[in-house]
């Protein structure tokens, strides 16, 4: 076919934006699968789109190490023999996030990722990323030049987005609520000149609001409705963070953590506590039975003390001449007890009966 022909290969992929190289790092050999830009100049202006991957022993098994830039994160997966995801580690900083993975110490993060490679470092620079502002919506070559570079390769052929934006610009809402996932609209309108409005941090809410409109005025009216019908509730960081730092200040015990704990024990699973709490599975199971003996967040009452004393020989020699008089009690003739397999006594009379009878005799 001729593809081992030199200038057969280079006629081929003269036009291709992209052509996967690697390099070598130590014992590693770094493949880059894709390249992303940014304006950070902490990530070497790598951006969204930026892809590396290399073999290495992780856990005793050789894995696949997957990195990438995903909406300013860098993420690291970990795939094993099987291809299945073993780990991932999520991090804003490179470095950081390969303390976390604890291995290849020897490295930072960002040599990790091939962003120090000198090829790399110019691949990046000479990236035009297709950009436009919220007045151009209407030039459709623009638009269809930022799509191509952010959307199409992540999108089906069989969604209209051109049309989506048209009819966004027609309604009188400039926000617009997105799903946290799609990471590739959210690229698409950064490139546009939207601006994401979203009063959160990245790791809480499930939807992001993104605004096009030029007016802050009118995204602050906005977002005020958006709070007033409750789909911005920043209650759930700030509750867990409060109720945290409440279990870190109260001592160990029934009447410490676990009456603090026996407040939502109850309401939240083992796996939801352990995520925003960090506490075990024994102190849920000891806070839950708390709520049940006491309630939720009551003080533990203290058990009664009890006393045993032996009773007299002379007063248990009076109490079993009273419990054999057939004057006071009826022996049943088919009851036995089942401790001693004598026949039960049963009292004839009253208690008032009995007690005006015998007080005086028996004031003990």
């Amino acid at each position: 076919m001729g593809f081992d022909n030199p200038m057969i290969s280079d006629i081929l992929i003269q036009d291709l934006p992209f052509q996967v190289y690697a390099f070598i790092l130590g014992k590693l050999r770094v493949w880059i699968l894709g390249i992303g830009k940014s304006n950070k100049p902490e990530w070497n202006y790598a951006g969204t789109g930026y892809k590396a991957a290399f073999i290495y022993m992780y856990q005793k098994q050789r894995c696949i190490f997957f990195e990438e830039f995903d909406d300013d994160e860098y993420t690291l997966t970990i795939y094993d023999k099987q291809m299945e995801i073993s780990k991932t580690f999520i991090n804003v900083d490179p470095d950081l996030l390969w303390k976390q993975v604890n291995c290849l110490q020897q490295y930072n993060g960002k040599e990790l990722f091939g962003l120090e490679e000198t090829y790399t470092q110019n691949l990046i620079r000479s990236i035009k990323v297709p950009t436009c502002s919220l007045d151009k919506w209407n030039n459709n070559q623009i638009m269809e030049c930022v799509y191509n570079y952010h959307l199409k390769c992540r999108l089906s052929t069989h969604i209209n987005w051109l049309e989506w934006f048209n009819q966004w610009q027609e309604e009188t809402s400039t926000i617009i609520e997105l799903q946290t996932k799609l990471h590739a609209w959210k690229a698409m309108l950064k490139a546009i000149g939207c601006t994401e409005i979203t009063p959160f941090n990245k790791d809480q809410p499930e939807f992001t609001f993104w605004s096009r409109s030029h007016n802050p005025e009118i995204d602050k009216a906005n977002l005020e409705l958006l709070y007033k019908q409750g789909f911005l509730n920043p209650i759930p960081s700030t509750f867990w963070k409060c109720f945290r730092q409440t279990l870190d200040k109260n001592k160990r015990g029934f009447n410490g953590k676990t009456r603090i704990l026996s407040i939502i024990a109850d309401n939240f699973t083992y796996d939801y506590i352990n995520t925003n709490l960090n506490v075990s599975n024994d102190a849920i199971c000891y806070a839950r039975k708390h709520a049940r003996l006491h309630g939720p967040g009551c003080v533990a009452l203290n058990k009664p003390i009890i006393t045993r004393q032996k009773i007299l020989a002379k007063k248990q020699q009076a109490l079993d001449a009273f419990l054999m008089d057939k004057a006071h009690v009826v022996m049943s003739s088919y009851k036995t007890d089942t401790a001693t397999n004598e026949p039960v006594h049963y009292l004839k009379h009253t208690k008032k009966a009995l007690w005006e009878k015998f007080h005086e005799q028996y004031p003990d």
